[in-house]
Order: structure tokens, then C-alpha cells, then sequence
């Protein structure tokens, strides 16, 4: 059988209910566990008589006579009894609670009320982020274009002076657009445009440098000259070229790139070193690793080019110049 308790002290009012066989036959006490009060439980004899025969109850209640319902005996917890949870009705109510049930009857939590207010925020940033690498790929692209360009340039203008040394050589200018010429009978434009072998060793460099596959690329003895003017000048600046000499003539045998530092030379000495690494990317000693002919690269001061694995040229790094010179 349940017993209802009711708290003794008129400021706390708390209810308990708790069956009658867990009371203790000799009684005893119980703290309220809201006001802390110490009450005084008779004998479970007396509790159950009480029942049988109703008895004005000596708890005092502050509902209203009107609407006070029937009291049934009521007995705190015992101290010396294992605890028993308690039905507790809590009279008063925190705002934060009420609160939070009529969010629920609205079918919104507080945690979920603000959801859409950090998803607007988290595509706001995404925008923001989206934006600024659209900003950084135009940017890249306007620099790789920027960089092609430069190369071209450099590669006209690297054509344009070859053509000009095989002018000056030949004796044999430039044939001219016709557009650019109205006079059509021009006794030099049936003449066969004669180009001295010597230079076959420039159109051989340049074709390698756009990676074109040459084969059977025939250099005449007549190109002795440019060894020759290769071999003296190496041997009289071997002092500042030896470092790169001894590069090139490990990678000579295959073929390979090779990168080759010049941040400790000074500026005179690393001028001498560009012009002649030019020189020999010029005459298809080496090929250059970039675009252009210019196997120098300003930016981390490094010569970056390939000997070209050509039986000549290979004799020349391992040791030819020195018999030329």
C-alpha cells in the first residue's frame, strides 16, 4: 500500500509517497530533502491503523480548503533504511525551464533555433573563400601567360640573332616579305639562298632546345673554327670555368640536366660563366632546360642545361679542348 508524506514545515510542502512495507515496524526519522527538517515517524503498527480509521492528519497543507484533496498518511525517507527514490513534486517551476518546454511545444530546441543562423554564416565564409581563390587561379594564369610571352620573346629574339650571324657570314641577306615590296621583278628572288655548313651546328642547337628529334644531324670538319674559339676560351678562363667544366663533363656520358649554382661567385665571375654556357647552348654543345636559349635562371642564380650526347661534343668535355687549345 502507498503512503503519501507530506513535509511538516509550512514553507517547504513537499510530497513523497513510499510504500508501507518499507517502513520500519519501531519507526524512525527522515531528513527532507529540500528544507533539510528532521521528522519523526511513528511505528508502521500505528501508520497502518491510521489508515483503517482516518485520522485528522497533522501535516499542514497550504492548498485551499475547497480544492485540498483527501491526505494519506505520509512518512519521510528513514536514515537507516536504503535510500528509495522518491516521486517528487516540485511545486515551483525555473523560468529557464518553462522556457525551454514551450520551445519544444514549438517544435524548436534553443540548440536548434540556431542552426540557420550558423549555416548562413558558414556559406557566407565559403563565398568569401571561393572568391579569393578564383582571385589567386586568375592571378596564376595571368602569370603563366605573362611567363610564355617572356619566353617567346626571348626564343624570336634568340632566332633573329642566329639568322643575323648566318647573314653576316654568308654574305646572304634576309629574303623580305613580297607584301612588303611591290617591285615584282627583283633580279634576287630567283637565287638559290646559299648557307654555309658551319652554321648547321646553331639550327641543330635550337631545334633541340624546342625538342626536336634530329637525326643523322651532319656537322662538317669545317666546324673546327667554333671548337677551336670554345677550346681557347675555356683554357684561358679555366680558373672561373673549371667549376662547370667538371660538371658537365660528369653528366657528358648521359645526357642528363645537371644544376649548377652560382650564388658564391661574383658578379664579374658569374658573367663569365652565363656567356660561355650561352656559347655552348648557342653551337648545340648543351641544351638549356627553359624555353629560351639562356640556360640561366637570375632568379636562384643557376645554370640549368644537358650536354647534348653527340660523339664530338663529348670528346671535347673529355679532354678535345685540351688538344685545341
Amino acid at each position: 500500500m502507498l503512503l503519501k508524506i507530506d513535509c511538516q514545515n509550512p514553507d517547504c510542502g513537499t510530497t513523497y509517497q513510499i510504500e508501507s512495507a518499507k517502513i520500519p515496524l519501531h519507526g524512525g526519522k527522515l531528513t527532507c530533502r529540500k528544507c533539510q527538517q528532521k521528522i519523526n515517524i511513528p511505528p508502521r503498527g500505528e501508520l497502518e491503523k491510521a489508515t483503517e480509521t482516518p485520522v485528522a492528519s497533522p501535516v499542514v497543507s497550504h492548498q485551499p480548503a475547497a480544492t485540498q484533496p483527501k491526505q494519506l498518511p505520509t512518512l519521510p525517507r528513514l536514515e537507516a533504511q536504503k535510500p528509495v527514490a522518491p516521486i517528487v513534486q516540485k511545486p515551483d517551476t525555473k523560468p529557464a525551464a518553462t522556457a525551454v518546454a514551450a520551445a519544444h511545444t514549438n517544435g524548436k530546441s534553443p540548440a536548434t533555433s540556431k542552426i540557420p543562423t550558423f549555416l548562413v554564416e558558414l556559406r557566407q565564409v565559403v563565398e568569401g573563400l571561393q572568391s579569393e581563390v578564383a582571385e589567386i587561379r586568375s592571378l596564376i594564369n595571368n602569370l603563366d601567360t605573362n611567363e610564355q610571352i617572356a619566353a617567346l620573346r626571348a626564343d624570336i629574339a634568340a632566332l633573329v640573332e642566329s639568322f643575323a650571324d648566318l647573314s653576316s657570314s654568308t654574305g646572304t641577306a634576309i629574303p623580305k616579305d613580297p607584301d612588303d615590296d611591290n617591285d615584282t621583278d627583283n633580279e634576287t628572288d630567283d637565287l638559290p639562298i646559299e648557307i654555309d655548313e658551319t652554321n648547321l651546328a646553331i639550327f641543330a642547337g635550337w631545334f633541340s632546345e624546342h625538342n626536336f628529334l634530329l637525326k643523322d644531324v651532319r656537322i662538317p670538319q669545317d666546324v673546327d673554327g667554333i671548337y677551336d674559339r670554345l677550346a681557347i676560351e675555356l683554357g684561358e678562363k679555366f680558373d672561373v670555368l673549371s667549376g662547370v667544366y667538371e660538371v658537365i663533363k660528369r653528366y657528358v656520358n648521359s645526357g642528363n640536366y645537371f644544376h649548377y649554382q652560382l650564388q658564391e661567385y661574383k658578379p664579374e665571375d658569374i658573367s663569365v660563366i652565363v656567356n660561355y654556357c650561352c656559347k655552348l647552348t648557342r653551337y648545340a654543345f648543351l641544351r638549356s632546360k627553359y624555353k629560351s636559349s639562356n640556360p640561366y635562371n637570375r632568379r636562384n642564380r643557376t645554370i640549368a642545361a644537358a650536354p647534348q650526347r653527340n660523339g664530338k661534343v663529348v670528346n671535347f668535355f673529355t679532354g678535345g679542348w685540351l688538344e685545341r687549345f
